[in-house]
């Protein structure tokens, strides 16, 4: 009686025949009943159930509701009845999913975009641009100001690049906690220059604006919201007077003198935008004063008649003539000869530069000052809180010695003798011993004279591999492959090798067919050579023997008679005989002769013969195809 299986929702699946398999209705194997070893295909349907058809490609007779675990994509997924879909997360496609339903989720992985479905057509939920048009709306952060206090700000992007930041309040962030894209405080004293964040919108460039007109535009309010009309402000036009700084913004500037005489000017040149102070009357000097006590000091007094400009000097004697000490914060070239009268000479600068090519130490009067025993320790000091570090002659080795590593940049050599010994990346050929060494790193290839070694792959150029070991070697429990075929006695030989020889060597055997009649008796025709093919499978599968011949010497004692010697019954068949009378003739009723006739037979001991028994004998002969053992030929065995 066959299985009728169904359905979850009652449908027939399949109606399965007795004793068959079916592994086309689904992705597992329907076992028929009585079916011979259902017992692997149960345990295998289990495997799938709990790994769910793990494969790279799917099923491919899926049921709807059937998982399948896609190694490709490592995402386990459900089939609808129509197709495989994602059971959990997202969709991640160039292209919209088919067959959506309701709270789908799709990641467009072209621009980088997440979708959900609401039932009737996917619907974008962020963010708004592609990846082409890279980040553009705002962002909120928060920041860490300079007192340890966090706020909120929104950053507006436009094409991936930062354009303002809104803040509700105005705060300072630490050159380490900035904010990429921003720009530092020009007028911050901090080392290095902090981030400064007003209240309202902070664009990054200060041409940013926005178009249109404000409520507030039509007046001016300051901070504190007191807004300002025309009345409040300065005309252009005409003679006025404010309490408040005063801007001229025309390049004559402003224009200073004594009734009508103009002595000073303080201007602007129309060519080179250079801001000048001018004196308008002949040989008049210029006198910047600060005020000290009751007392006004010459900071800054230029002598028009000897050109000379004194610094808290009011009578230079040079063209600059500065009393008390002098302090440059930036370059200073002195295209004569620099003469110091000072013990000691300290240059503070970041880059000392020195136009002559040689620098020599140890001159006194412009000679050596000693021999090397005064020039020893002699060389450069770098003085440091950590510990100094020094290039010095040292004498006791002949030799400058560092105190520190020295490190070339990328492309500089060691040299010796103006050749190259050794770079970044490479040893100079040129040295050809390292007796001292113990260990290298991990190498990428090496040469030994005509072997190379590349990563897992060791090459000859001209000659062959010898291994010489002491001792065995061992492989840890890995395969050796790509050996080929052996030819010597002691070569090596791979499994595929071995198993071709066993299944291709021949099989001989001997078996006695007595009682055997399958296709025919024996002596008949070609004999029972299919009993003998199933006896010859029971020993030797051909499977196994794909190509080999077999040779079976067959024996038949059927039909065959045994002769037993007389005097071998003798000694335990007792045949006792009785006396018979029978008349002689009709005449004479009363005259008898005596018979001896056997009576009842009986046997005692055991019998001991000697006897020879000889068979038929015959050859039959099969071959194996891989699948069957077929029989070719039977012939008498002589």
């Amino acid at each position: 009686m066959s299985y009728r299986l169904n359905k979850t929702i009652g449908d027939l699946l399949v109606d399965l025949v007795d004793g068959q398999l079916d592994n086309t209705s689904t992705d597992l194997t329907l076992v028929g009943r009585n079916y011979k070893g259902y017992g692997e295909f149960f345990n295998e349907n289990y495997i799938k159930l709990l790994e769910n058809f793990s494969n790279s490609s799917a099923p491919g007779n899926p049921i709807q509701g059937q998982l399948w675990f896609d190694t490709s994509e490592n995402r386990l997924k459900l089939y609808d009845g129509t197709t495989f879909k994602a059971a959990g997360g997202p969709t991640v496609s160039p292209s919209q999913p088919t067959n959506p339903v309701p709270g789908d989720l799709w990641i467009d992985d072209v621009n980088n975009q997440l979708y959900f479905y609401d039932g009737n057509e996917f619907t974008l939920a962020g963010p708004q641009y592609t990846s082409d048009q890279r980040k553009t709306g705002f962002e909120v952060q928060s920041v860490i100001d300079t007192v340890s206090t966090e706020r909120t700000i929104l950053k507006l992007f436009i094409g991936g690049t930062l354009v303002g930041v809104h803040a509700d309040a105005q705060f300072k962030v630490d050159f380490s906690r900035a904010i990429p894209g921003y720009p530092q405080d020009p007028d911050d004293t901090a080392i290095p220059k902090r981030q400064l964040f007003k209240k309202g919108f902070n664009p990054v460039e200060k041409t940013y604006a926005f178009r249109g007109t404000a409520d507030n535009a039509l007046g001016l309010t300051d901070d504190s919201g007191a807004s300002f009309t025309v009345a409040n402000f300065m005309r252009t036009d005409q003679n006025t007077s404010t309490t408040g700084s005063i801007r001229i913004k025309n390049s004559a500037g402003l224009s200073i003198g004594v009734g009508d005489t103009e002595y000073g000017i303080i201007k602007i040149d129309p060519a080179t935008f250079q801001t000048i102070i001018e004196t308008q009357q002949d040989d008049r000097d210029i006198n910047f004063r600060v005020r000290d006590g009751n007392q006004f000091k010459s900071a800054l007094f230029i002598d028009s008649s000897t050109n000379s400009v004194g610094v808290f000097n009011n009578t230079p004697a040079y063209n600059l003539d500065v009393t008390g000490t002098g302090h440059f914060t930036s370059d200073v070239t002195i295209d004569g000869d620099l003469t110091v009268n000072g013990t000691t000479t300290e240059v503070n600068s970041v880059t000392l530069q020195v136009e002559d090519k040689n620098i020599e130490l140890n001159i006194e009067n412009g000679t050596p000052a000693g021999a090397d025993a005064v020039a020893n320790g002699g060389g450069i000091t770098l003085r440091s809180t950590d510990g100094n570090k020094t290039f010095n002659w040292v004498l006791a080795n002949t030799a400058w010695t560092s105190s520190e590593n020295l490190d070339l940049v990328s492309g500089k050599t060691y040299k010796i003798n103006g050749a190259d010994v050794l770079s970044s990346t490479t040893l100079s050929s040129s040295v050809t011993s390292a007796t001292g060494l113990t260990q290298i790193g991990t190498l990428v290839s090496i040469d030994i004279d005509d072997t190379n070694i590349d990563g897992t792959t060791i090459t000859t150029s001209n000659t062959g591999l010898n291994i010489v070991s002491a001792a065995d070697i061992a492989v840890n429990s890995v395969k050796i492959t790509g050996v080929a075929d052996p030819t010597l006695a002691q070569d090596a030989a791979t499994k595929s090798y071995v198993d071709t020889q066993i299944d291709a060597d021949n099989v001989g055997l001997a078996l006695d067919i007595t009682g055997f009649n399958d296709p025919f008796l024996p002596g008949a025709n070609d004999g029972p050579y299919n009993d003998v093919a199933a006896v010859l499978e029971s020993l030797y599968p051909a499977s196994t023997k794909d190509g080999a011949t077999a040779k079976v010497h067959c024996t038949n004692y059927s039909g065959i008679s045994v002769t037993i010697a007389q005097a071998d019954l003798e000694g335990v068949i007792n045949d006792p005989k009785v006396s018979v009378a029978a008349p002689q003739s009709a005449g004479d009723a009363n005259v008898t002769d005596t018979e001896s006739v056997v009576s009842d037979v009986s046997v005692s001991g055991d019998l001991s013969a000697t006897t020879t028994l000889t068979p038929a004998r015959y050859t039959m002969t099969f071959t194996s195809n891989g699948a069957t053992w077929t029989h070719t030929a039977t012939a008498n065995y002589v």
